[in-house]
């Protein structure tokens, strides 16, 4: 990593609850958002440079996000949420517990019929965040969701996946690697709208 690099930052954020009923599965599914993104997009200029680049899932959920934080986002099909394939938009309730328990046993290797397996999704994410690491030398924020942003930070912290969620609405600021140190860190966690359990 060159000398330039050493101070770069990397925002991810969430978007903010969608208008759903809770307990409904909604991966890849293009569903809005509850409230309009003025007041997340207000609280997130607060922790947020003023030059930065910035990259978005093409779900409206993110993409109003990105649009509101910069004039012209760059979109990356990447970046988008798990494709849940038959559980899209159905109750969790619905779905068979036998599913439930395979993917729960196998988080990266099971996958819904028609749908993605966690390491589909991460392989892709990862693909997308080391091509936008090397083309921007500064500061950038991610724009996304929670299963792609998980996996983002797990792969620079050195960390489980499954160790700690990534909130709606949340906003995680982490710093590249300085002279002599193997990985990221992370500087800073902001919720910046209210937590809505799912």
């Amino acid at each position: 990593m060159s000398q330039a690099e050493m101070g770069r930052r990397l925002f991810l954020l969430r978007h903010a609850p969608v208008a759903l009923a809770e307990g409904i599965c909604y991966g890849r599914s293009d569903v809005a958002l509850r409230q309009p993104v003025a007041e997340h997009a207000r609280a997130a200029q607060a922790h947020l440079p003023r030059e930065l680049a910035v990259f978005s899932s093409p779900l409206q959920r993110c993409r109003l996000l990105a649009e509101a934080l910069h004039p012209a986002p760059q979109i990356d099909a990447r970046l988008a949420e798990m494709d849940f394939g038959d559980w899209e938009l159905r109750s969790w309730n619905e779905v068979p517990r036998e599913g439930l328990d395979a993917w729960a046993r196998d988080p990266l290797g099971y996958s819904v019929a028609g749908g993605e397996s966690g390491e589909q999704v991460r392989t892709r994410v990862l693909a997308a965040l080391h091509e936008i690491l090397a083309a921007n030398a500064g500061d950038v924020l991610i724009v996304s969701h929670g299963g792609p942003l998980r996996f983002v930070r797990a792969a620079l912290l050195g960390a489980d996946f499954m160790a700690e969620g990534f909130p709606l609405g949340a906003l995680y600021c982490l710093q590249a690697p300085a002279a002599g140190q193997a990985q990221w860190r992370q500087l800073s966690a902001h919720q910046l709208v209210q937590q809505v359990a799912l």
